[in-house]
């Protein structure tokens, strides 16, 4: 059976994505955040919210893309497979992932 690895993050970006480039003068790096807000009601029926933030790395044009058509608040689908992942760091409540 063939099996599926990737990663699939639906949020909405924290800040306008921010483009820099290497020391090389032609090499790009985006970096942006992602909200992740899940609702839910607890067992008394009191609704719940928390929310996920997610860090994002690209070295490649996608990143590019990001940095020039969108901007904070912006509802944004990220999916990648897992093989591209570079690594992923817990911290506290956040995420931090290099596509």
């Amino acid at each position: 059976m063939l099996g599926l690895n990737s990663i699939q993050i639906i949020g909405n970006l924290g800040g306008t994505p921010d483009l820099k480039f290497l020391n090389d003068g032609r090499s790009q790096v985006v970096n942006f955040s992602v909200a992740v807000n899940e609702r839910w009601k607890n067992r008394d029926g009191d609704p719940q919210e928390r929310t996920t933030w997610l860090r994002i790395v690209d070295f490649k044009g996608v990143g590019q893309a990001c940095a020039e058509h969108l901007t904070k608040g912006d509802g944004v689908y990220v999916e990648v497979g897992a093989r591209a992942v570079d690594g992923f760091k817990f911290s506290g409540a956040s995420l931090a992932c290099s596509l």
